[in-house]
């Protein structure tokens, strides 16, 4: 799983949540079209967050929709300190080596996650130093798009379109495509 802690942003209140004689709050969440949730970090008392998780994955919990699909989400929990609770529900799509095969999106926080989870899922081989040209060219190209429902966290959607992806590297000429001594020297007869 990868460390989301450092992506998120703790000093600002979460979004309360009360259901079913339950309070938790959402400290964290992206979604995208509409209510889908790409990233939701739930914290309070135990069985309050237990229950909305439980909901949430259900597709019951108000405002916080699953995306359709099993086996979509990772969860992590947490104990912090006073006996606080959180579970943090992850689409598989923002851990890298998660993502599911044929996939035409991966999320990211950003740089630097967004160039390890480039590197498993790319649609074309891109060396690691290159990482943050390849972020900014990607915006330009309109590949990365930032979520625009989101608190406490930044997420992005990458498409995994591997023509753009060429299209738009062979405008920016200074990233190679290819790690230094690729292909390798064949003889020359």
């Amino acid at each position: 799983m990868i460390e989301f802690d450092r992506f998120i942003d703790r000093s600002r209140p979460g979004r309360g949540i009360t259901q079913g004689g339950f309070t938790s709050y959402a400290q964290a969440c992206a979604r995208m079209e509409g209510e889908y949730v790409v990233f939701l970090l739930l914290q309070g008392r135990q069985l309050d967050v237990r229950a909305h998780g439980a909901w949430f994955l259900d597709g019951k919990l108000p405002h916080y929709r699953p995306l359709p699909g099993g086996d979509v989400y990772l969860t992590h929990n947490n104990i912090l300190p006073g006996g606080v609770v959180e579970i943090a529900f992850v689409h598989r799509a923002l851990v890298p080596g998660w993502l599911p095969d044929g996939a035409t999106h991966l999320f990211t926080f950003g740089p630097p996650h967004f160039g390890r989870m480039f590197r498993v899922a790319a649609p074309l081989p891109v060396p690691s130093q290159g990482e943050s040209a390849l972020w900014e060219l990607g915006q330009e190209a309109g590949l990365v798009h930032e979520l625009r429902d989101a608190w406490n966290v930044r997420v992005w959607l990458v498409r995994l379109d591997a023509e753009r992806w060429r299209q738009a590297l062979a405008t920016y000429p200074h990233l190679p495509l290819h790690p230094p001594g690729y292909p390798p020297e064949t003889p020359q007869p």
